[in-house]
């Protein structure tokens, strides 16, 4: 009698995961009729206040939860957005960077950094700008910039930069060559690395005493400062069929967006996934860009829009966004 108990609430037990495994998070989704600016958002940041900004096509967009603003950087598109300990918004676009500073107003009033290069029209994209120390640093195609105590420098990467990451306080930047660190005010190049850096890299992070290297198309490595390894997990299946653009990276969980199917979420201690996409959730399967707030809300910066999964809320819908056949 007590093993037929059993069976039986295992047997009744077994639909509810299954159909539990179908559930929605709760997430929002900012169409570009609704924030009033491009179709596409690149790079995502927030405010100490918590107000959220966006490098996209059409301008620096701002969120404060409730108004969307969108200030433009001399009519091009911007691509990198970092804040500052100064107060200053750091931005960069096509062919320029600079900051924004909030003005009397209520508005923020902008300054282009890059005008005072004399090769200009050199200057390239910038992706990725990232703050160290003093420094902040502005990552272009072939360059780094770097701004300190108000005075704008160069650092030459005769191999390119394809992507840059600070990681334990040290400077990073990816070639074809493999990766190198900043030395000073050069760059050298870390031994037995380029194994990880043949397609883009899209990301890299502290794992215990080792470095995380995500790349677009060849997976996930380990770098132990010797040896490059891979890193197998059960997100491998993802990244086999897609090509990633982008990752962030909180604690544990790894979220990692790609151009075809929408994110991954991977927490790195348990090995669970978790994939949301148009099917649950997503309004645009392409993520161009990612970030954790401080509420442990993912942002997602899409091909079309911007989305915002709420991760830590325990309301999950039944039926996705799309419209189910049916009663319920």
């Amino acid at each position: 009698m007590k093993n037929f108990v059993l069976l039986l609430c295992l047997w009744l037990l077994l639909p509810v995961t299954i159909v539990r495994a179908n559930w929605q998070r709760s997430i929002t989704n900012y169409t570009r009729h609704e924030y009033k600016a491009a179709n596409q958002n690149w790079m995502i940041g927030q405010h100490e206040n918590g107000w959220m900004y966006f490098a996209n096509n059409k301008g620096l967009l701002e969120f404060d939860g409730v108004t969307w603003n969108t200030y433009s950087i001399h009519n091009a598109k911007t691509r990198a957005v970092k804040h500052g300990n100064d107060g200053r918004i750091y931005v960069g676009g096509l062919g320029q960077f600079g900051y924004f500073i909030p003005n009397k107003y209520g508005g923020l009033d902008y300054t282009c950094l890059s005008d005072s290069l004399e090769t200009k029209r050199s200057t390239g994209n910038i992706w990725q700008i990232h703050i160290l120390d003093d420094r902040v640093y502005f990552q272009a195609d072939v360059a780094v910039y770097y701004l300190e105590n108000d005075v704008l420098n160069k650092g030459e990467c005769p191999g390119g930069v394809a992507f840059s990451a600070i990681v334990n306080n040290k400077f990073y930047i990816t070639s074809l060559s493999g990766i190198s660190f900043l030395n000073g005010d050069s760059f050298t190049l870390v031994p037995n690395t380029a194994q990880s850096t043949q397609s883009k890299t899209v990301g890299m992070y502290p794992f215990g005493d080792k470095l995380l290297i995500i790349s677009s198309l060849n997976g996930m490595y380990l770098y132990d400062g010797v040896e490059m390894t891979r890193f197998h997990s059960k997100a491998d299946s993802f990244l086999n069929n897609n090509q990633l653009f982008c990752s962030a990276m909180k604690d544990s969980l790894l979220a990692l967006g790609s151009v075809q199917d929408g994110a991954l979420l991977l927490n790195i201690k348990s090995g669970e996934i978790e994939k949301i996409s148009i099917k649950n959730g997503l309004q645009n399967k392409s993520v161009l860009s990612m970030l954790f707030d401080r509420e442990n809300n993912l942002w997602l910066g899409l091909d079309n829009g911007i989305d915002c999964i709420h991760l830590n809320l325990p309301m999950f819908s039944l039926l996705s966004n799309k419209s189910a056949i049916g009663s319920g």
